[in-house]
């Protein structure tokens, strides 16, 4: 199968997402991916920070021409501006492609990429049109807009997604709570993962750490749907514990000032993915703390996964997806007095920690492992195809 992605950031980035996971699946299997991607930015975010990693063979990167004024000019709302430009310019790339080397399936996951469900080229078959609902865009639309969030612009924002939804062959979400949000669609779940192999290489067990300092960690965006109002007051509550924050973002800066003045909190900025499973091991216990917001609870948490996959108990905020899928392994913590109580307890009581840490092990390996993920992927595209049904 030939896949065609136009993605909205650079592809070898600092911040590793649920395509990179899938693609990476799909190549091992054989399959061709063809990534477009804009030109290289000088952004806070860290879908645009850089790395040097190798790809799997059978991933393929092309850059999309920009104008140099448009692209590498500070404007107002630049993320939208970005982004919409982008997609606009993506039309071309994706219609040399459709032409050139035609596809089988052509996957979208934005609002900017609306546009591109439509193109066709004269005399090849038409490629499998895939919509993928990673976010509640409405909700994200909504609060990149700010003042700007107008009842006019959300309707039209709320539109141009629901023409996606009827143009798509396929419909795909990450949670049950978003694909609840659109019903009648018929969109199938697709929830997020993790590489069960690469992480369990160097799980490390829970071991007896009798004197020894416990380390509370995070590992992912540092954005507004994370609470890092209650994770700095929890360090605040708790100085025996040292809190190891990992990760970058717009909201980076704040959440150094807020840390200011306490000596048990480190952030060490941003680390490749390919370093996070020995971030991960690193800690005795694992933050998946957000602000209650739509967002949020329509979120199926990558990090959370990572997290259960290499044995460590971890502390959630009530989540609309996580009680959907039901896990009771996860500790409570949804303020920070909660957060500190139930952290002081897990030390107190280490077997109620192996207890907690060993069951979601377990849920994360019969239900999350991106190989199973990417083979149902291939399966719903096939199917819509004519070649599986």
């Amino acid at each position: 199968m030939h896949l065609l992605f136009p993605y909205l950031a650079r592809y070898k980035a600092v911040n590793w997402t649920r395509y990179h996971h899938l693609f990476d699946q799909l190549a091992a299997a054989g399959h061709r991916i063809t990534v477009l991607q804009p030109p290289p930015a000088a952004l806070v975010e860290t879908n645009f920070q850089e790395i040097d990693v190798e790809l799997p063979p059978g991933i393929e990167l092309a850059d999309v021409p920009m104008p140099r004024w448009l692209w590498e000019r500070r404007w107002p709302l630049e993320k939208l501006v970005r982004k919409g430009a982008y997609g606009l310019a993506c039309r071309r790339s994706v219609a040399d492609v459709l032409a050139g080397d035609p596809p089988d399936a052509l996957l979208v996951y934005n609002l900017p990429q609306a546009g591109l469900l439509g193109l066709a080229a004269p005399g090849a078959p038409p490629p499998v049109r895939v919509f993928d609902l990673a976010d509640d865009y409405e909700a994200m639309l909504r609060t990149e807009l700010g003042a700007l969030a107008l009842p006019p612009v959300l309707a039209a924002g709320r539109r141009t997604l629901h023409r996606m939804l009827d143009r798509a062959d396929l419909r795909l979400a990450v949670s049950h709570t978003l694909a609840d949000a659109y019903p009648g669609r018929g969109i199938e779940v697709l929830p997020n993962g993790v590489d069960l192999r690469r992480f369990q290489a160097v799980r490390r067990p829970l071991l007896d750490r009798a004197g020894q300092v416990p380390v509370v960690g995070y590992v992912g965006a540092f954005e507004y749907f994370i609470d890092f109002d209650l994770i700095i007051e929890a360090a605040r509550r708790l100085p025996e514990f040292r809190f190891r924050l990992v990760g970058a973002g717009r909201d980076f800066e704040a959440v150094r000032e807020k840390a200011a003045g306490l000596a048990n909190v480190e952030l060490p900025g941003p680390v490749p993915f390919h370093d996070v499973p020995a971030e991960i091991a690193g800690f005795d216990y694992c933050l998946n703390l957000f602000v209650p917001l739509p967002i949020s609870h329509g979120a199926c948490p990558m990090k959370l996964f990572e997290y259960l996959a290499m044995g460590k108990p971890v502390l959630s905020t009530d989540l609309a997806e996580l009680r959907r899928l039901g896990p009771d392994f996860l500790v409570p913590a949804n303020d920070a007095e909660q957060a500190a109580a139930a952290l002081r307890r897990l030390e107190a009581d280490r077997e109620e920690a192996a207890r907690r840490a060993a069951a979601g092990l377990r849920w994360v390996e019969e239900r999350f492992d991106w190989a199973r993920l990417a083979a149902r992927l291939v399966e719903l595209i096939e199917a819509r195809a004519g070649r599986g049904a």
